[in-house]
């Protein structure tokens, strides 16, 4: 695995004045990290693990990079058979572990959700600890689309109803790896219901709502970019209908 671009993974999101933390890391650290993925390679085929990168003190987006791996992804799978009854449910019995998935979002949606989240967080005045489960939860919120076909994943045009009931399963999916893969309830549950979020779970809320206004700027293969106050008005609505923290909403606002 080559790490040589690994500083340039972050960049400014359109629109919000983000001053991201440097993504530049220590030799060290580096070194940890291609020690640990050559480990997950030699020892898939016995599920034998001596260290967990999660414990390794990494950045959540050098930390996304080393589990955005087959081998890895498919060790996760056979440990955890939750993972199979919720890929059997929506109908898929023999998945293909897509990493292109991730990597496609891993420069542009997984960038500005975590900024547009941090931003939210620093106006709502959230605690350093707060932030950092917020950052982690933000850069693995989508992981679960690494189980998610691709065809559905890149469709260019309204997905049908089979279809999306398949791609809202990767909430439960990217919890059930990450669980899997040892980290907290806290960041998994996160992940778990950021389509969802009740609407008195604070950083629930701001998860989702980075989330949405991140994919309404974007554009995708099946739609063009939204300006910033359409994507607002989305979420205005979205908050008088119960669906969102209305006090989340108004602090992107304030810093769209």
């Amino acid at each position: 695995m080559k790490f040589s671009n690994i500083g340039s993974i972050v960049s400014p999101a359109d629109k919000i004045n983000i001053q991201p933390k440097s993504k530049t890391y220590s030799c060290e650290n580096v070194r940890k990290a291609s020690d640990f993925f050559e480990t997950t390679q030699k020892r898939t085929a016995s599920k034998s693990y001596t260290s967990n990168p999660v414990n390794l003190g990494l950045s959540p987006h050098l930390l996304f990079r080393i589990y955005n791996n087959k081998n890895y992804i498919k060790n996760l799978i056979e440990k955890n058979p939750k993972i199979e009854k919720i890929l059997n449910s929506v109908g898929i019995k023999n998945p293909e572990i897509c990493t292109d998935n991730l990597s496609n979002i891993s420069n542009s949606h997984i960038v500005t959700t975590t900024a547009y989240a941090l931003q939210i967080a620093n106006q709502l005045g959230l605690s350093a600890a707060d932030k950092k489960a917020l950052e982690q939860a933000a850069v693995f919120h989508d992981f679960g689309k690494v189980l998610i076909p691709e065809k559905i994943i890149n469709k260019p045009g309204k997905l049908d109803e089979n279809e999306r009931k398949i791609i809202n399963a990767h909430t439960e999916l990217g919890a059930e790896l990450l669980e899997t893969a040892g980290m907290s309830k806290v960041i998994t549950n996160l992940i778990r219901n950021h389509h969802n979020p009740k609407k008195n779970d604070l950083l629930g809320n701001i998860l989702a709502v980075a989330d949405i206004y991140s994919a309404l700027r974007e554009e995708r293969c099946y739609k063009k970019t939204m300006s910033a106050k359409s994507a607002i008005s989305i979420l205005d609505k979205k908050a008088e209908n119960g669906e969102l923290n209305t006090n989340v909403v108004h602090a992107l606002e304030k810093i769209s």
